[in-house]
């Protein structure tokens, strides 16, 4: 029993370490401060910038809602699903709903949009789908910053919205790549 005794410690401390950021998340990735109670930290934006094309502010609505979909989205328990059910005991259908993309534009390349992005990711048993909502901030000057502001994502099934994660394993990096894909078509268009 003495022996036990000074692991306990040990294990306690180990267990209250937040963990580490996930050395392979993008450059284009913002984090949030540590949350005080846990130490914590989520991704808090996808920022990108690049030169503004002479046609960037007159196409600008058009490529957001060519691009941009906020769409309603209802999943029931199925097959590829069932794992996260069977994880939380919850075995219901979810919906989110959905909205008009644009919800402000100056006319003059600013922009305020709302949208969603699908994503998945292989457990190794199962693919797994990834919802992810976000607020798209458009700034069109001599460059072009699109900020992918306040992502959340949703896991399986359950279509409760959550932070994303900044550690390895919270599927960030997943997350980042289905975003830095839609920045690019957002971009391709902008550009024409």
């Amino acid at each position: 029993m003495k022996k036990l005794i000074p692991t306990i410690p040990l294990l306690f401390i180990s267990a209250c370490v937040a963990p580490s950021i996930d050395p392979n998340l993008p450059p284009f990735t913002t984090l949030t401060t540590p949350d005080q109670s846990n130490g914590y930290q989520y991704i808090k934006s996808f920022e990108f910038s690049q030169p503004s094309s002479a046609n960037a502010k007159q196409n600008a609505t058009y490529c957001i809602t060519k691009h941009v979909s906020y769409q309603q989205i209802t999943q029931g328990q199925s097959a590829a699903s069932m794992w996260n059910g069977l994880a939380t005991s919850n075995h219901k259908n979810h919906s989110l709903d959905g909205g008009t993309v644009i919800k402000y534009d100056d006319g003059n390349g600013n922009l305020l949009a709302q949208g969603r992005e699908r994503t998945q990711f292989n457990s190794g048993m199962v693919t797994i789908p990834i919802n992810i909502e976000f607020q798209l901030e458009v700034k069109i000057t001599d460059t072009t910053t699109l900020i992918f502001d306040k992502p959340t994502s949703t896991l399986g099934s359950d279509l409760t919205l959550k932070p994303i994660g900044s550690w390895p394993g919270a599927q960030g990096i997943t997350i980042s790549r289905q975003i830095e894909s839609l920045a690019d078509k957002i971009y391709d268009c902008l550009q024409q």
